[in-house]
C-alpha cells in the first residue's frame, strides 16, 4: 500500500494520502495550544481505508455523484450511457468498481513529466512547496471506461503550506486538471469525498473514551438556494429552491447553525449552489486553449478576488478549530456520513479507539461531514440550469479545471 506524506516547511501540518484513489488518509497538526488534532476519521491501517468503497476522503471520477443509468446526449450530440451502480436508475460516483477512479492507483508525476500545470505552477510548486510539501498525481481514463466516451487524462495536485493570518494553522489545497486525449466532448464533474470531525482527537486526550458525532459542529455556507432532488434517486429535477424550504430549513446554512439543527431523519445528503457562482463565466472551470489560460492556484492568481471568497465553514466550539474553504466550483454536497464508519468498524487510537474492527467502539453516526466541491451534476440536461450557464461537459481543445483551498484554523 503506497501511502505519501506532505508536510508543510514547520512540519506542523501534515497530510498522508494513499495513491490508490487518492484517499486522503490523514490531516493532523497542533492547534494554537499545542494539543494534536486528526480530523479524517477512519480505520487505524490505511489498507483497510481503500478496502471497499464508501468513498470516504477518495478522488471521484470520471463523474461525481449521480447521473442517470440511461442513454444520455450531450450539447455535441455524442451519446453515452454511464453503467449503473449505487441503484437500477443511476450511476453513482463513476459507476461499478471497474470504473470508478477511486479504485485506480494513480502516478506520481516528476515535474518533467506533468502536462496539465503550466509552467509558472511547475515552478512555484517546486521552489515554494517543495517535494516534501506537494505532489502531482496522474491518471488516463479510457475510451468507454464506466460507460463515458472519450479518453480522458486527469493530473491532480496536493500540496500543503503554513500559513500566515493570524490563528491559521495551514493550508491543504487540491488542484484538479483534465484534457480530452480523443473523442470530441465528454461529461466529466471530479470532487474529493473528504469528511470531517474536528472534535474526535478529544476522545483520545485521558484514554479511550466515547465517541462524539458531528451534530454540534457549527456549519455555515454563503448558499440561499439547494438543488432540488428527486425523491428516490436524488436526481436533479433541473431546478433551484430556496434553502429556507428545501428539507423543513435543515439545509439553510446561510447563517451559521448547528449541524443537527434540525436534523433529518435519515441524515444530510444534499446540494447547496453557492450565491456568487450564479455567473458560471467568471469560474474558469473548463478554459478554451492551454494551461496557460487558467491561472497559478498556488500563487493566488487564480484564488482572488470573488472566486476566492470563502464559501465554507466548518467549526466547532469544543475544540477552538475551524475550517474555511474557497473554491472554483459552483457548490457543495454535503453528507453526514449515514451508511459510512459506524459502531462495527475501527476507529483510530488518536480518536479514542482501539484501532480494530468489530470490538464496538468505532464512529458514532453521524461520524463526519463529508464536504464535495463539485459542479451541479447533468445540468446540460435541463434547461433552467443550462441557461445558467452549467453543463459539466468537457470539449477537445478544453482545460478542466477545479480547485479547493482549506484553510485550518485554531482559535
Amino acid at each position: 500500500m503506497s501511502v505519501v506524506t506532505l508536510s508543510s516547511k514547520s512540519h506542523n501540518l501534515n497530510l498522508k494520502v494513499i495513491e490508490k484513489g487518492l484517499h486522503v488518509f490523514s490531516i493532523s497538526f497542533k492547534d494554537k495550544s499545542g494539543k494534536e488534532h486528526e480530523i479524517i476519521i477512519g480505520p487505524e491501517k490505511p489498507e483497510d481505508a481503500v478496502k471497499d468503497r464508501r468513498f470516504l476522503h477518495s478522488l471521484v471520477g470520471r463523474y461525481c455523484n449521480r447521473l442517470p443509468h440511461a442513454d444520455l446526449t450531450l450539447p455535441g450530440g455524442t451519446v453515452f450511457k454511464p453503467e449503473s451502480f449505487g441503484s437500477p436508475e443511476t450511476s453513482l460516483h463513476g459507476g461499478p468498481a471497474a470504473g470508478g477512479w477511486d479504485q485506480k492507483t494513480l502516478q506520481r508525476l516528476s515535474p518533467q513529466e506533468v502536462t496539465l500545470f503550466s509552467k509558472s505552477e511547475i515552478e512555484t510548486l517546486k521552489t515554494q512547496y517543495g517535494e516534501e510539501a506537494a505532489g502531482v498525481w496522474a491518471y488516463e481514463s479510457p475510451d468507454g471506461e464506466g460507460g463515458h466516451v472519450g479518453k480522458v487524462r486527469a493530473e491532480v495536485a496536493i500540496a500543503v503550506r503554513d500559513a500566515a493570518d493570524e490563528g491559521a494553522v495551514g493550508e491543504v489545497i487540491l488542484v484538479y486538471r483534465a484534457k480530452l486525449l480523443s473523442g470530441e466532448e465528454t461529461a466529466l464533474n471530479l470532487t474529493q469525498h473528504w469528511a470531517f470531525n474536528l472534535e474526535a482527537s478529544e476522545n483520545a486526550r485521558n484514554g479511550p473514551g466515547p465517541m462524539t458525532d458531528v451534530k454540534q459542529h457549527l456549519y455555515q455556507l454563503n448558499s440561499t438556494q439547494c438543488l432540488e432532488l428527486a425523491a428516490g434517486t436524488a436526481l436533479p429535477t433541473g431546478h433551484l429552491v430556496d434553502a429556507a424550504k428545501w428539507r423543513s430549513g435543515a439545509c439553510n446554512f446561510k447563517n451559521t447553525k448547528k449541524v443537527g439543527d434540525p436534523y433529518p431523519e435519515n441524515g444530510l445528503d444534499d446540494f447547496s449552489v453557492f450565491d456568487r457562482r450564479m455567473t458560471p463565466k467568471e469560474s474558469k472551470v473548463v478554459v478554451d486553449g492551454s494551461v496557460d489560460q487558467v491561472g497559478n492556484a498556488f500563487t493566488g492568481d487564480a484564488t482572488t478576488g470573488k472566486l476566492g471568497e470563502k464559501v465554507a465553514t466548518l467549526s466547532s466550539e469544543k475544540t477552538g478549530l475551524s475550517l474555511e474553504f474557497q473554491t472554483n466550483q459552483s457548490g457543495v454536497q454535503y453528507w453526514s456520513g449515514h451508511g459510512g464508519y459506524d459502531k462495527s468498524d475501527s476507529r483510530r487510537r488518536v480518536h479514542g479507539g482501539k484501532g480494530e474492527a468489530g470490538v464496538g467502539d468505532g464512529y458514532d453516526e453521524p461520524p463526519a461531514l463529508a464536504m464535495e466541491f463539485h459542479e451541479i451534476y447533468g445540468a446540460w440536461m435541463h434547461p433552467e440550469l443550462k441557461n445558467i450557464g452549467w453543463n459539466t461537459v468537457l470539449k477537445k481543445d478544453q482545460v478542466y479545471n477545479n480547485w479547493v483551498k482549506m484553510t485550518i484554523k485554531s482559535a
